[in-house]
């Protein structure tokens, strides 16, 4: 632990906030948008999430649970479904569908995806000789001749491998599902994935509005009849705290020259300034997708360039002849429909920094306690930053059982391998106890380690979040960095 304490981190505030009341932090929320949000969705926000198998061993039932069943779901609406004889039906926010032929989820996805495009325009495209068709038509056929081949397992069901196209094909019927679930589909949307020329596009950018959904985001979508400004894709609100971001996703073609196995540095830097380009009413998101092809284990073969590009970007990138402005950076790479590229594993990988953010992501920090302060200044996008990590399984099956999820939560991990650990988890093990520790107590313990006089301008959370620091600083350097 330090000896001294920077006095623009101090806060006072009485122990025992109420969700309506202004959080301790002088973040100028309220403590239900701030510590608040933070300490109910540690299970999201901790700086790796705990693995299911963790709480099996360490935590109480409830909260396993609870955990497993958004580590399938993600903070969006539930599936919602239940069957009547060999009838099965699901309800898609106020519309009801119904088959007999839905034995697993995906095969609900499927039937979804026709009815999101239409019968009549799916049947025309079926009319079509194979390498005329909608390039979604052809995955969706892919998937259906593939599991007539295979061989019935004991339940009656096919295990496949799929294919890159066929994972593009669910990946899109997940995200199209999600998006009509939580809000609505766009009818520009639509327009766009039936146009094969913007067809690539519009696939990120359901992709997009899917991860959001999963983060725990309400989606607003721009007036696309408004012609007068170049505005963004939509705008994200977070259902926790209530802070919006106008959001924009960008996807490099996989036609382009750039994309697949190419030598040529993926065009990360013109992407963003095309993105950045874009009217924003709130602080800026901008998704980009690289569809390189991803090789072996290790650093992604782009991510040095990603960085270099940013740092150039910083320095030079003017929009309208001004500086251009701060904003929050993903870059995704799911090279699912470029042919021979996968999935030999893994099939997706992702990068993230603050373009003129400094804090962002907060691993910059020197050290945890700034490190916990640079999460909870970036809270929303830290939220996101771990739903593009943890939340892009697709559910398989329609139940609601806990036990259930919890099983496919635990395939969902062992599928993704082990995860890093990092040392804000070790912060989030800590605080959680020490957070509900007496002002008075806190003060003795911290006492062998700074001035009492220091220490008597802290409130109970600055104090909580000190100790705690210090605690999982020792942890982390006895037993960190480490992989599970």
């Amino acid at each position: 632990m330090g000896s001294k304490l920077d006095a623009a981190e101090r806060y006072d505030v009485n122990p025992g906030f109420a969700d309506d009341e202004e959080c301790p932090c002088r973040s100028g929320r309220l403590y239900r948008q701030c510590h608040g949000h933070y300490l109910r969705h540690l299970d999201l926000l901790s700086g790796a999430s705990r693995p299911l198998e963790d709480l099996m061993r360490n935590g109480n039932p409830h909260e396993l649970l609870a955990t497993s069943a958004r580590r399938v779901h993600g903070y969006g609406r539930p599936i919602e479904s239940w069957a009547s004889g060999e009838t099965r039906s699901v309800q898609v926010n106020r519309t009801i569908l119904s088959s007999g032929n839905w034995r697993t989820f995906p095969d609900f996805l499927m039937g979804h995806t026709v009815y999101c495009f239409g019968r009549e325009w799916w049947s025309k495209e079926l009319a079509k000789q194979d390498n005329d068709r909608h390039p979604v038509v052809a995955q969706a056929e892919l998937i259906r001749a593939t599991t007539n081949k295979g061989e019935l397992n004991s339940e009656g069901l096919v295990r496949l491998q799929p294919t890159g196209p066929m994972l593009s094909f669910l990946g899109l019927a997940y995200d199209l599902y999600l998006c009509a679930h939580n809000e609505e589909i766009p009818p520009e949307l639509m327009r766009r994935l039936k146009d094969p020329s913007q067809f690539e596009g519009a696939l990120y950018e359901a992709f997009v509005v899917s991860i959001f959904a999963r983060a725990g985001f309400s989606i607003l979508f721009e007036d696309e009849r408004d012609v007068s400004r170049r505005h963004c894709e939509f705008t994200a609100i977070n259902r926790g705290t209530g802070s919006k971001f106008s959001v924009e996703a960008k996807a490099v073609s996989s036609s382009s020259t750039r994309a697949g196995r190419s030598k040529q540095k993926p065009p990360i830097k013109s992407k963003l300034h095309e993105a950045l380009k874009k009217a924003a009413d709130h602080p800026r998101i901008v998704f980009i997708e690289v569809n390189r092809s991803i090789g072996g284990s290790g650093e992604p073969s782009w991510l040095r360039s990603f960085y270099e590009q940013i740092d150039d970007a910083e320095r030079t990138l003017t929009v309208d002849k001004l500086p251009a402005p701060p904003a929050y950076v993903f870059v995704t790479n799911r090279p699912l429909i470029i042919e021979g590229l996968g999935p030999d594993g893994e099939h997706f990988e992702a990068a993230y920094t603050g373009f003129k953010i400094n804090d962002f992501p907060p691993d910059r920090a020197p050290d945890m306690l700034r490190l916990h302060k640079a999460r909870m200044r970036h809270l929303e996008a830290y939220q996101l930053l771990q739903a593009v990590q943890s939340l892009t399984a697709i559910p398989m099956t329609f139940s609601s059982d806990p036990f259930v999820l919890l099983f496919q939560g635990l395939e969902n991990e062992k599928e993704r391998g082990p995860v890093p650990r990092h040392p804000l988890e070790l912060f989030d093990f800590v605080f959680q106890t020490y957070s509900k520790s007496s002002r008075e107590n806190l003060m003795d313990w911290l006492s062998a380690h700074y001035p009492r006089t220091e220490l008597e301008s802290l409130s109970q959370i600055d104090l909580a979040e000190l100790y705690s620091a210090g605690i999982a600083t020792s942890m982390w350097r006895e037993f960190g960095p480490t992989r599970r």
